[in-house]
């Protein structure tokens, strides 16, 4: 009995000095790396996002410029929102922020800072410097390209249900994210077709126990403010702003990881 005391405080005291070990490994950690590597772990990496009462499973995705789209069968006209493939000369006015704060200090300051001033304040000097405004508004096409992804979704509460999911979209050094909620643009197995009806197009009415596989379709669109580099992820319609870093939002998936 003697023996076996001592070798259980043998056993004992070297978990401990393993344990110690461990410890003083993770305190050479850089603490902001060590956050990384936490918030790493609540990365979604299943692939499945909520929506409300829906749970999409992301089986598969396909992305192609917009470009291809007319080069392509796949993916028909009349299973897009509008009913017809999406045009690719489209333009949108676009506000080069960067411009404007370095020809102009003082917006700088009240668009950096917003909460320091008040409503007049912050109207009397945007109307003192409009015409610098208007002349870094440009009117150009943004590039864009669209993700068609093979998704299986289950309802927890049967019924009519609108699709909410929504595209993020996160700068190359990831100090920057945005997102669209309108991004949502083609669903082959809608049911609300024709003239006025397709105002409900990415609703659907989910019997008892149904689980539906379909194809969704997000444009994803080149947001001018988030430079070069820009990533896409795919979830659920942010509940709160402003949003959180997608890398690492266990309701978020990354677009070029699907399937993979």
């Amino acid at each position: 009995m003697k023996r076996w005391n001592q070798q259980l405080i043998i056993a004992i005291l070297f978990v401990g000095v393993m344990v110690t070990i461990l410890i003083l490994n993770e305190e050479k950690i850089v603490p902001s790396e060590r956050w990384k590597a936490r918030q790493q772990e609540n990365t979604n990496q299943n692939s499945i996002i909520h929506c409300g009462t829906l749970e999409i499973e992301l089986l598969s995705c396909e992305v192609l410029h917009e470009t291809e789209l007319n080069q392509q069968e796949r993916y028909q006209g009349k299973n897009f929102f509008l009913g017809e493939l999406p045009s690719t000369d489209y333009t949108i006015r676009y506000l080069d922020e960067a411009k404007v704060k370095a020809e102009c200090p003082a917006l700088k300051e009240i668009w950096e800072n917003e909460e320091k001033y008040t409503q007049e304040e912050y109207e009397a000097i945007t109307n003192e410097n409009l015409e610098i405004i208007k002349k870094h508004i440009y009117t150009k096409h943004p590039d864009s390209s669209y993700a068609f992804i093979q998704c299986r979704i289950t309802s927890t509460y049967p019924g009519e249900n609108f699709i909410p999911a929504c595209i993020y979209v996160r700068s190359a050094d990831g100090t920057r994210a945005g997102y669209d909620i309108d991004a949502i643009c083609y669903f082959d197995k809608s049911i609300h077709n024709e003239g006025n009806d397709r105002t409900y197009f990415f609703f659907y009415n989910f019997a008892p126990g149904e689980i539906l596989e379909c194809t969704l379709g997000f444009v994803l669109q080149e947001d001018f403010d988030l430079g070069e580099g820009q990533t896409y992820y795919i979830g659920g319609q942010p509940l709160q702003l402003p949003i959180s870093d997608p890398e690492y939002n266990r309701n978020a998936v990354r677009i070029d990881r699907i399937g993979k």
